[in-house]
């Protein structure tokens, strides 16, 4: 089991496939909150839900760049591990994995798709 804190920040200056991933998520989580804010939607839930909309390549881009050698953990498992709200985790995997779109978010995952 991973702990969050237990391992070194990560460095993704420059030109880094991690900076291109950071600067889009910080785009795609703007983007919704705009979206989010001219519609019934919760803008904060959208931004979040933008912010890490690309969380399984954000995980295999870290993994594959910083610990090659180790296992791979699975955007579930780590969505888990922050304890972050169920309608966060039901979202992400709606965004990324293709799951079904939770009714509990459903507004604000069309703001980050639209946004």
């Amino acid at each position: 089991s991973h702990r969050l804190l237990d391992h070194e920040p990560i460095v993704i200056a420059g030109t880094s496939a991690l900076r291109g991933l950071w600067r889009r998520s910080i785009a795609v989580g703007l983007a919704a909150e705009e979206a989010a804010q001219q519609t019934e939607a919760r803008p904060g839930l959208a931004y979040v839900l933008g912010l890490l909309h690309d969380l399984p390549r954000w995980l295999a881009a870290i993994h594959d760049q910083f610990t090659p050698e180790a296992q791979h953990t699975e955007a579930g498992d780590w969505l888990e591990h922050w304890q972050l709200p169920p309608s966060i985790r039901r979202g992400i995997a709606s965004l990324s994995l293709g799951a079904e779109p939770p009714a509990d978010c459903a507004a604000e995952l069309l703001a980050v798709r639209t946004g």
